[in-house]
């Protein structure tokens, strides 16, 4: 584990870890009090299978768009955003120019059993006929990387000084959404309007570790899908003990 400065955001090597899980326990407990965040080397992804996830969206990106449109879904739904369904100002009510970027949205397959729970946070996946791979080639990599996440819980859990499997056992029904992004070049779509965005955003998953400086707690963070009505309730996240909660997105 290197930590080049005090505020400098310090990388575990996981295969270390793994040999001695004891060893950064101190160092990792430290670095997230003072960084907050964690690089990550070690984790045993292949880099042939991310390159495959690339190769395959880009295919399934260059598609017409009517083939494309037979994909599409609403915000907040598995399958394809078309340029222009998003609006990161929407999130807090500001009205400003669509994203311009298109998306590829898909997400786990571990319902509750209650339909309720399952109808809002285990939609199915929408996978296109016309680029077989990439629903291989996805699900391949999204459990690799559910993989890593557990691999991550159980170092906080470590370093934390808590029995192994207590914060994974939080997560048993992960609510993470997976996104590919395509973000079109000038020559494609020209200058933008002022105030539009196309930002590479990260959504918050269901699996993600949060930490406090006091080491009170740690658990997980919960973000309610995008694109459900403003005022709305949603059932409980199922990857946490969260309690509802009313949407403001649109």
């Amino acid at each position: 584990m290197t930590t080049p400065g005090t505020n400098a955001i310090p990388t575990v090597d996981l295969g270390t870890w793994r040999s001695d899980p004891t060893a950064v326990a101190a160092q990792v407990d430290t670095a997230l009090q003072r960084a907050g965040f964690l690089l990550v080397t070690g984790h045993g992804v292949d880099a042939d299978l991310r390159a495959g996830v690339r190769a395959a969206a880009r295919r399934f990106f260059a598609l017409p768009d009517d083939v494309k449109r037979r994909y599409a879904v609403h915000i907040g739904g598995r399958g394809w955003l078309a340029p222009g369904v998003e609006a990161n100002g929407l999130v807090e009510g500001t009205e400003t120019p669509p994203d311009l970027k298109e998306s590829f949205a898909a997400g786990p397959d571990t319902p509750t059993g209650d339909p309720d729970v399952d109808a809002v946070w285990f939609p199915p996946n929408v996978w296109p006929d016309e680029v077989p791979e990439l629903r291989a080639v996805v699900t391949r990599y999204t459990a690799e990387m559910r993989r890593v996440a557990d691999d991550l819980l159980e170092l906080c859990a470590g370093a934390l000084g808590v029995p192994s499997g207590t914060l994974t056992a939080l997560a048993t029904n992960p609510t993470w959404t997976f996104n590919i992004n395509r973000y079109p070049p000038l020559t494609e779509v020209g200058e933008p309007a002022e105030g539009s965005t196309a930002s590479a955003r990260t959504p918050i998953s269901a699996r993600s570790p949060c930490w406090t400086a006091s080491r009170e707690r740690a658990g997980c963070r919960c973000s309610s899908p995008p694109g459900r009505i403003p005022g709305t309730t949603i059932p409980t996240d199922p990857g946490c003990g969260r309690t509802p909660r009313t949407t403001r997105t649109r």
